[in-house]
């Protein structure tokens, strides 16, 4: 069934098939994707910002300052994760791959980035209550 006048065009196919994005090269390809990672680029360089507080916070704060590091470098992870969704999106757009191996691997992809980003803020957590005394007990 053909819905527009292209031939694998329907509501389940991702908008990097969309026309104007065929017969692009990897080349061409970073001019298609700045739009894409500009919103993006705040999260990268708070991830960037985590790893170097973490790692020079390791010496004076051994436990949190490790799990700042292991959390933002989850979430950079994810971040990549995230970009090659993207990117995959656009390559599988040119070379014409059918949308339920392109469904398939952007599951695949969607669950690894939602486990890394959820590893990722678990140790944020985390290294917001570890090594804390606890509040003295008031006596009445």
């Amino acid at each position: 069934m053909r819905i527009g006048k292209y031939p694998r065009q329907n509501s389940l196919v991702p908008v990097a098939d969309a026309p104007q994005f065929r017969g692009m090269n990897s080349t061409s390809l970073l001019p298609a994707l700045i739009p894409l990672l500009l919103p993006r680029l705040p999260f990268l360089l708070v991830c960037l910002a985590g790893v170097v507080v973490g790692l020079t916070q390791l010496h004076a704060h051994r436990k949190p300052a490790a799990l700042v590091l292991i959390g933002s470098a989850l979430l950079g992870l994810s971040f990549a994760t995230s970009l090659a969704t993207t990117v995959v999106s656009f390559q599988r757009a040119q070379s014409g791959g059918s949308p339920a191996e392109l469904g398939a691997l952007f599951g695949v992809l969607g669950v690894v980035q939602g486990l890394l980003s959820a590893a990722g803020y678990g140790f944020l957590i985390g290294a917001a209550f570890v090594g804390r005394n606890p509040p003295p007990l008031k006596s009445s």
